[in-house]
């Protein structure tokens, strides 16, 4: 699976208009544009990952082909925007999902390995 990344431009034009009712930027909320810009600049890191069973309040449990597996929670709850078993992207570095063509800065619970 290839998470191509988006030009910061393009991108932060997309999230600015998805995070329009956040004001809070960080983890598990809007991402700033430096993050948006260093997720671009290393696209090596992205990791592979199946969309498994929402645990509540927003918290989603990602399960990376390596085997592992690692909760995420969004402000937005993460199971209404991916389905269960549907592929995902997280950047094992900067903390971000990519569902399809959008990017969500999560709250990673335990470690990534990079």
């Amino acid at each position: 699976m290839s998470h191509s990344p988006q030009p910061a431009q393009q991108l932060s034009a997309c999230q600015s208009e998805h995070a329009m009712g956040c004001e809070k930027v960080g983890a598990g909320h809007a991402m700033h544009l430096i993050q948006q810009r260093v997720v671009s600049a290393t696209p090596s890191k992205w990791l592979d990952a199946v969309v498994g069973t929402p645990i509540g309040d927003g918290w989603v449990r990602l399960h990376l082909l390596d085997g592992s597996a690692v909760n995420v929670w969004h402000h937005e709850a993460l199971e209404n925007l991916a389905a269960v078993g549907e592929p995902v992207g997280i950047h094992g570095v900067y903390k971000v999902v990519a569902v399809g063509d959008r990017w969500f800065n999560v709250l990673v619970e335990g470690e990534l390995a990079a």
